[in-house]
């Protein structure tokens, strides 16, 4: 348990550290460390110690999901678990509120963000099963931890609505 406590609170303060609600970063340095030639811009933390990489893809998303799920059912003590729920309420509110878009601190979405049906049924086709999926996984995951409707009505619109079960078979 001391090792999964660990985990969890590196992997949330990867959303802690950053200045959007409900955005985790990828990446987190202090401010005297070389950003490289990265095209992703990197912003301070709230306290100015750190700087976060501006960018997250489904693909982070989706290990956070992962390992938010396997630590509230196999680890993590009530208060823990309260951190949890809060925690992916955010992301997950974070991404339905901003139309299943990953929306950084440019208030732009990210390049990899992207859940959104006029994308993954429109343009995306190459994404549209992984990120279909991916949702559907995530807003299950939700769910459970959080006991909030929001995410099964949100994940039935877009069974039924878009295709995403679909979409994902294929």
């Amino acid at each position: 348990r001391h090792f999964a406590d660990q985990a969890f609170d590196a992997i949330a303060w990867l959303e802690g550290v950053t200045t959007v609600d409900g955005f985790p970063t990828k990446a987190i340095i202090s401010p005297d460390e070389d950003t490289g030639s990265d095209t992703v811009s990197w912003y301070p933390s709230t306290d100015g110690q750190w700087l976060w990489k501006g960018d997250c893809s489904s693909d982070e998303i989706d290990g956070h999901m992962y390992g938010y799920s396997i630590y509230y059912d196999l680890a993590a003590t009530d208060e823990k678990r309260a951190e949890i729920r809060d925690l992916v309420d955010r992301i997950m509110g974070h991404i339905l509120d901003n139309g299943y878009l990953l929306i950084g601190a440019d208030g732009k979405r990210t390049r990899w963000g992207v859940w959104a049906p006029e994308y993954l049924n429109g343009p995306w086709r190459a994404q549209r099963g992984l990120n279909s999926l991916e949702i559907l996984s995530a807003l299950r995951s939700a769910e459970h931890i959080t006991g909030n409707s929001r995410y099964a009505d949100a994940y039935k619109d877009l069974v039924e609505n878009h295709g995403y079960a679909e979409n994902a078979r294929r």
